[in-house]
């Protein structure tokens, strides 16, 4: 099988082992659900589609599985309880057509949906310019008026005023 970095194959051998024997040695380091794969993903180097879709012909021979083309991108795979070793290659046409939906990635720019005002709120903590004394932070100002019963960002009491300031 085609490796072209010896020393990058067994410094990724040593890390996933360093890895595991740190999760073993700390068990309360938490780890992904068993529900969330972890996958090692290999893309084949190969100046055609051919050579990078032979390469992952050959990974599926020695995983004992098959390779198959999924719009372009032909690859297999196979689990090793929550873990998943995948080689695929993306077509050179799959690739072009991947380019050409992005290309007006960025030209287009949406309009700003329109933002409620804020209002100013105060409690009875506050000091009339937003500061909550209870807190002694400035939450009290910037509360929004959507809110059906805005409070104080500090403390959560009732407001007692409500200012309008200019959309923002």
């Amino acid at each position: 099988m085609h490796t072209p970095n010896p020393d990058g194959r067994a410094a990724l051998i040593a890390g996933l082992r360093d890895l595991a024997d740190f999760l073993e040695a700390n068990p309360a380091m938490p780890v992904p659900s068993r529900f969330t794969p972890q996958n090692i993903s290999v893309v084949p180097d190969g100046d055609t589609d051919d050579e990078r879709r032979a390469v992952v012909d050959r990974v599926a021979a020695v995983l004992g599985t098959e390779a198959c083309d999924d719009h372009g991108h032909y690859g297999t795979g196979r689990k090793f309880g929550p873990v998943e070793y995948r080689a695929f290659a993306i077509s050179d046409a799959a690739w072009a057509d991947h380019k050409a939906q992005s290309s007006y990635n960025g030209c287009i720019r949406l309009d700003e949906p329109e933002r409620p005002a804020l209002v100013s709120v105060a409690c009875e903590h506050c000091d009339g310019t937003g500061y909550c004394t209870r807190f002694g932070c400035e939450t009290c100002k910037d509360w929004r008026a959507a809110a059906e019963e805005p409070g104080c960002g500090a403390c959560g009491a009732s407001a007692v005023r409500l200012v309008e300031k200019s959309a923002a």
